[in-house]
């Protein structure tokens, strides 16, 4: 990810949230999608491994909660969501 190499929490968040794709996983969240596949469907031309990269960036960020299986695989399983801290997207 590119940084602007500052701590202002608007370069911050600009990194996180400007980043190619992310926008419309969050909108696709926040619009019903809950699979990894309806969250494709809604991006079309998303590589695969792009989507997972994102996907695995918001969660690090608190955005996004995913269930994973069990380890070594940790695969996802389970549904994706946004957290309480990516709700706040959807606005009033």
């Amino acid at each position: 990810m590119r940084t602007y190499g500052q701590f202002c929490p608007v370069a911050r968040t600009s990194e996180l949230l400007a980043e190619r794709w992310t926008p419309i996983i969050i909108r696709n969240l926040l619009t019903g999608c809950r699979t990894f596949t309806e969250i494709r469907q809604g991006a079309p031309g998303i590589p695969t491994a792009l989507l997972t990269k994102r996907l695995d960036t918001l969660e690090r960020h608190g955005i996004v909660e995913r269930e994973h299986g069990p380890e070594p695989a940790g695969r996802v399983d389970g549904p994706i969501s946004l957290s309480s801290r990516g709700e706040r997207f959807r606005g009033t």
